[in-house]
């Protein structure tokens, strides 16, 4: 778990940017030596050409604001909150407008996806993202927008509860899971004191196609390895 106070920010040419969580661990953004990363981002200036990513794919989300996305040469977007768009890094993306965006950039070899979690909902971790494809590992990962209590579970049996506060963020990893058996591992989000169902966090999945180091990690942090139990 990383929570919101222990975040670090950096400033990029149109704002702030925070990193939320890389892959490998001691892997370093700004050298490009990482396979996945995760982090959010102020736009600041009315206009901004975004960081060149060669050899990334992609996924922006709008959490605040309004934003026009011009990807040169291949179309363009306007964004209002949770609306999304996937682009290659090698574009020359122009942003117009000020806005709080959520990021996933992956390396060839990875697949993932970023969607609102809705309170009250249950969704099954682990799940591969691409039927009938074989996978590594798969990462979840929750960033709050706001204060919940975080309830997993295995078959109606509550594992843990986390309590979360606007912009913590937690992951868990599973390593050499298999859908029909991780996919009973469940994670619910309530909001205390508030009966209607509403937006109130990302939810982000990254599947693992290449093979990499046999370890397990929470956040940057080394945790023991698991091969049919839930990171906790």
């Amino acid at each position: 778990m990383l929570r919101r106070t222990k975040q670090v920010t950096d400033v990029w040419s149109g704002g702030t940017t925070t990193q939320l969580a890389i892959w490998p661990p001691e892997a370093d953004y700004k050298s490009g030596d990482f396979k996945w990363r995760i982090s959010t981002a102020r736009v600041e200036q009315e206009e901004s050409v975004f960081t060149s990513l060669p050899g990334f794919h992609r996924c922006l989300m709008l959490l605040k604001g309004s934003i026009r996305l011009i990807h040169e040469n291949h179309g363009e977007v306007i964004l209002s909150p949770f609306g999304q768009s996937g682009f290659d890094g090698s574009w020359r993306t122009v942003s117009k407008g000020k806005c709080i965006d959520f990021n996933l950039m992956l390396a060839a070899g990875y697949e993932g996806r970023i969607a609102p979690f809705q309170s009250g909902r249950v969704v099954n971790l682990f799940m591969p993202l691409t039927e009938g494809h074989g996978f590594r590992r798969i990462t979840e990962m929750f960033y709050c927008l706001c204060p919940i209590e975080l309830i997993l579970f295995r078959e109606n049996s509550v594992k843990r509860s986390l309590h979360l506060k606007n912009g913590d963020f937690v992951s868990f990893r599973s390593q050499n899971a298999s859908a029909s058996d991780e996919g009973r591992i469940s994670v619910n989000a309530v909001l205390k004191g508030i009966s209607d169902a509403r937006i109130c966090a990302i939810q982000s999945t990254i599947q693992e196609n290449e093979t990499i180091r046999d370890k397990v990690f929470l956040g940057a942090r080394p945790v023991v390895k698991l091969l049919r139990r839930i990171v906790m």
